[in-house]
Formats: C-alpha cells, structure tokens, sequence
C-alpha cells in the first residue's frame, strides 16, 4: 500500500531528474545553436536515441505529472528544437520520431485573449503559466516553419518538400503559408477562430478534427518507430476535414467562396491577383491535358515543383474537366477578367490565351465552352491582347472552331 510518504519521495525523486534534464536540455540546445555543436551530436553513437528523448522532453510523455522545472524544460527544448533543424539529418531524425505532433499539440493550446510576451523567469516552477504556454506556441510554429524549410533570414533553413505537403493537407494551405517568420502570429490567431472568405477556411469543427488526428498521430508514434519520413507522414496525405470535401483551392484561393461573392468585395483579401490568376490558369490548363492523358488510358501522376524556394505555394492538383469544380476555377477566371483591367497582364500572356483556346475544344461540356468565349469576348477589345492572340496563331483555331460548330 502506497504511503503519502512514498507519494512524496516519488515526486522529490520526479523533480530532481527534471532539474537534472532542465541543465542537460538548456546545455545541449545551446551547443546545437553552432554548426559544430550539430556536428558533435550526429557524431553520437545513437543521435536517433537523443532525437527520441528530445521529442519526449516537449509532450512530457515520460512524467505522469508536472514536475518542478516543466516550464524550464519545454521551452529549452522547443528552443534547441529550432536550432537542430539548420541539421539535415537531424531534422530528419526528429520528423521520424514524431516531433511534429507535439509541436502541433503546442501550437493548438495558444489562447488569443492574453498576452503573447512570455514569462522570462528563469524560476523552476511546477506549472506552466498560459503566457508561457503562448511563447511555447510561437516557438513551436517556429520549428514547424523550420522543420518545413519555409522560414527566411536567420532562420532559413533547406526546403523540406513532403512536410511542408503534410503541412498543406492539415493545416490547409492557406494556414500552411503562415508557418513563416512574418506570420506565425496570425495562424496562431487564425486556429482558434471561425472564418470563411476567399483567402480562409477555418471553423470550431475544423479545429476539432485536427485535435483528433494530432492526437491519433501521436499516440501512433509512440508505438511505432520509423526511418522514412514519407511513411511517417503518409497518413496525412489522407487526412481530410469533412467541410472540405467539395472545396477546391488555387493559388491559395477558395473559389466557391470567390466566385460567390461581390468581385470588388472578393479581391480584397487576395494579396496578389495576379498570382491567383497564373495558378487558375495554370490549373485550368494542366487539368485539360491531364483529362486528355487519361482519356487515352495514359497513367497520370502529380507533378512536383522544381522550383524549391516555393515549395509551399506549389499547386500541382487538377480536376477532371467533367468535375464541376472545374467549370468553376474558369468561372474565377471571368469573374477577374469582368473586373476591367486587373489581371490584363497575365491573361495577355501567350500561356494564358493558349489555355482559353483550348476551352473552346471541349465541345461536349457546353459550359466550359460558352464560359471561354465570354472571356475572349471580355477581352478582345484590348489591344494587347489581340497582338499576342494573332501572333500566336489563334485566329486559325477560332476559325476551326467555327467550322467544326
């Protein structure tokens, strides 16, 4: 029979090896703040093992209650966490340990009604006060930002390609291009609120959802160990929000959402137009070729961007042209041509005009048709535009076009 003395031995014992790791923790993430420091720790014997128990020093997996030194102990290790992610190879070492989960844990316990300067008391405490609970937010959207290869400056750190996919499905992408030094704040903000326009998507129920499949992931890791990074985050290739399910988004734009509201009221929010225009019709054109592709029975598979300084804004999804979400991504298109002269410049483009041809060859989805011509009809008043369509030869297919009608 356990004793209150036993209790009290047990907890004395508890925060003496949490007083011991707080010393351990703050020396190592300062000496992995250096190169050679990072160097002195791939050259262990088992880095890996170290990598384990630095994921375990974030969600306390191994104390069954806080302990004098709780607060020390995460914020040393979301610090070192930042600093070890300049390390290829251990960056990749923590991924596979799991590290993402309670980083995700930390971000979502943020709480907006308070302030968001931490605590700097260097006191052992056995709780953790929420402001100090807000900076381990901050620091740990840091790691993500960095783990993803997305930060700039200082913390820059090499492109990670398959987190910052993961990142993209869970967070959705408009929320994963936060995970940046400017606007770590606002995604912080952003989880904890309900909001619909062109630029976000997020409600009480998507938050839910997230904390469920945090939740699973880490529980997932603590019993599986792996080595390759996509087979850790494969499971989120298949993660989707049950709201989502009928959404598309381009170029970090909701379209149904776009295309349902007032033009001058919809662009508001958008902060490059131009960009959202490219990616539509970037969209529109790969979906025409890859439907082409698997009408003639060719395997089609998704193209990656080579361009790795961009990684999280790479779109490379498509829709079939028979699937409603199609017709409404040329449907955003003419909403922004309607609004005279704002996306001139890439609709003018060789690309582009190409792309709006080519709608009008998809006889057998009336829609798609009749929505290219009102953009070409839109549009071919402006000079501009009719100098680059007659020396792209598009004359000859509006006049196939006729004949075949």
């Amino acid at each position: 029979v356990k004793t209150e003395s036993d209790e009290s031995e047990k907890r004395s014992q508890s925060n003496m090896v949490t007083s011991i790791l707080v010393h351990i923790v703050h020396l190592i993430s300062g000496v992995s703040y250096f190169e050679n420091g990072r160097s002195a720790i791939l050259s262990l014997k088992d880095p890996h093992r170290l990598c384990l128990n630095w994921c375990k020093c974030i969600d306390f997996r191994f104390l069954h209650y806080h302990t004098n030194g709780c607060n020390l102990l995460k914020r040393y290790a979301l610090e070192g966490l930042a600093s070890m992610s300049k390390s290829e190879q251990l960056r990749d070492m923590l991924i596979c340990c799991g590290v993402v989960w309670p980083l995700m844990n930390c971000a979502l316990l943020y709480d907006p009604t308070l302030d968001s300067s931490p605590n700097m008391t260097e006191d052992f405490e056995s709780t953790i006060s929420q402001a100090e609970v807000n900076y381990q937010a901050f620091l740990a959207t840091r790691a993500l930002g960095m783990l993803c290869g997305v930060m700039r400056g200082d913390l820059s750190t090499t492109p990670n390609p398959s987190l910052c996919d993961a990142m993209k499905n869970i967070l959705t992408p408009p929320l994963a291009r936060m995970l940046s030094n400017s606007q770590s704040e606002e995604l912080l903000r952003t989880l904890n609120l309900n909001v619909e326009n062109p630029v976000r998507l997020w409600d009480n129920k998507m938050r839910a959802e997230l904390v469920s499949f945090v939740d699973l992931m880490e529980e997932n890791t603590r019993s599986v160990e792996c080595e390759d990074i996509k087979a850790v985050l494969e499971a989120c290739s298949n993660f989707e929000y049950s709201n989502l399910s009928n959404e598309v988004n381009i170029g970090g734009i909701y379209i149904r959402i776009f295309n349902n509201m007032e033009i001058k009221d919809a662009i508001r929010d958008i902060p490059d137009i131009s960009h959202f225009a490219r990616s539509l019709i970037q969209f529109i054109g790969r979906s025409i070729q890859k439907s082409d592709h698997r009408e003639n029975g060719e395997e089609v598979t998704e193209e990656k961007s080579s361009n790795h300084s961009r990684v999280m804004e790479d779109d490379s999804h498509w829709l079939s042209i028979s699937d409603n979400r199609f017709v409404m991504a040329v449907r955003s298109v003419l909403h922004l041509v309607q609004l005279d002269g704002i996306v001139d410049d890439v609709i003018c483009e060789k690309q582009s005009i190409e792309v709006i041809l080519s709608l009008l060859n998809l006889s057998q989805h009336d829609q798609v048709m009749d929505l290219g011509c009102d953009i070409l009809l839109l549009m071919s008043p402006k000079k501009g535009f009719a100098d680059v369509f007659a020396d792209c030869g598009a004359l000859h297919i509006i006049m196939s076009t006729l004949i075949f009608e």
